[in-house]
């Protein structure tokens, strides 16, 4: 049991472990996570597995998998899945040549999911002339640690404005 939970090690290791046990026994899962929260400091990884019917089903390594309570409780910001392979439209291929990517989206090999757990809008802001393609939204990260980018926009260099269609309420 020690060696599945990883006692005394945080949610990343764990749900990175939990997941590859239960890969090794043919089971679907993947790791996913959020970069802050609303009212506490922090991240949080967890696992998700995929049902026959085409479901994700999400959960703490720390728990049963069918727990119904949402691995992120409320109050979470964007939710982020990691995959197998580079998505496409992850910052780390849309942004320009010159453009700086905040660390935590320069992995190519994740992809967005908020929309797929909390009800979000699409946001155009106006922008300035720029040589970038991408912009960010950024969240107080309660504590010492300042900024968390939440997500990221398209930028329409014609129409001067900047599009994030994952915005929560």
């Amino acid at each position: 049991r020690d060696v599945f939970l990883c006692q005394g090690i945080d949610c990343v290791p764990k749900a990175n472990n939990t997941t590859l046990i239960l890969r090794s026994a043919g089971i679907p899962v993947v790791v996913e996570y959020n970069l802050s929260f609303r009212d506490k400091i922090g991240k949080h990884y967890y696992c998700s597995y995929l049902d026959s019917a085409g479901m994700w089903h999400r959960f703490n390594p720390e728990v049963s998998l069918d727990n119904p309570v949402h691995p992120l409780g409320r109050g979470s910001m964007n939710v982020f899945r990691s995959t197998f392979g580079a998505w496409k439209e992850a910052p780390y291929f849309m942004a320009s040549e010159k453009e700086e990517i905040p660390d935590v989206f320069m992995n190519p090999c994740f992809m967005e999911i908020t929309s797929e757990i909390y009800e979000v809008a699409e946001v155009t802001l106006p922008v300035e002339h720029t040589i970038n393609n991408l912009a960010y939204l950024f969240t107080f990260q309660k504590g010492t640690t300042g900024l968390t980018p939440a997500t990221w926009g398209v930028i329409d260099k014609q129409a001067r404005n900047v599009t994030f269609a994952n915005v929560i309420y």
